[in-house]
């Protein structure tokens, strides 16, 4: 999908900046997806895996990034730390409370580490704010306002590189809250 190609222009902007990072294998269910991953990234089709289950059998894998759909963050999420490895996924963290719960607990049990990807924690306003509440330079909080807009941009209607599922009642349909709205919530409740 189309935030695998995000996390491919981060790791490859890591490397400019001489950190020692490198993508040894990727998982995908669509062959052709797979293929042209495989290719645009340079890893060999023997790094290539349709059961992503049969990539965590290898021995040079040193953390895991999770970049399936919404629904699917448990189930892999949970698989990748049982298989003992540190795990970086996608957000929203799950897509319900028990499922988050599970992800959580599985961390625990395993010893991995999990992290979540939600970058508006660490944009300069939210380090800013945090900072004014910590300091005591806005008094006393107990009210707080989160609005966003998006007309243009919408996953699944006017962005080509998203796949159509990610609108299907039959595969997601959180809508943006879910979506987008997390990166607000996550980053009212860490301020």
């Amino acid at each position: 999908g189309m935030i695998s190609h995000r996390h491919m222009t981060v790791i490859q902007n890591l490397q400019k900046q001489g950190y020692p990072v490198k993508v040894v294998a990727a998982a995908e269910i669509d062959p052709a997806k797979l293929k042209a991953f495989g290719e645009l990234y340079g890893l060999d089709e023997k790094d290539l895996y349709a059961d992503f289950r049969e990539m965590l059998k290898r021995d040079d894998i040193t953390e895991v990034e999770v970049c399936v759909h919404n629904n699917l963050h448990t189930s892999v999420a949970t698989a990748v730390m049982q298989a003992g490895y540190p795990c970086y996924c996608e957000k929203p963290m799950a897509a319900s409370y028990a499922d988050a719960k599970i992800m959580y607990d599985t961390a625990k049990k395993t010893g991995q580490k999990l992290a979540v990807q939600i970058s508006s924690i660490y944009n300069p306003q939210t380090r800013i704010a945090r900072k004014m509440i910590a300091d005591g330079k806005l008094g006393e909080i107990y009210h707080v306002r989160s609005v966003g807009h998006r007309r243009q941009g919408r996953p699944g209607y006017d962005m080509p590189n998203f796949s159509h599922s990610f609108i299907d009642p039959k595969v997601g349909v959180h809508g943006p809250l879910f979506d987008l709205g997390i990166y607000h919530l996550a980053q009212m409740l860490y301020i």
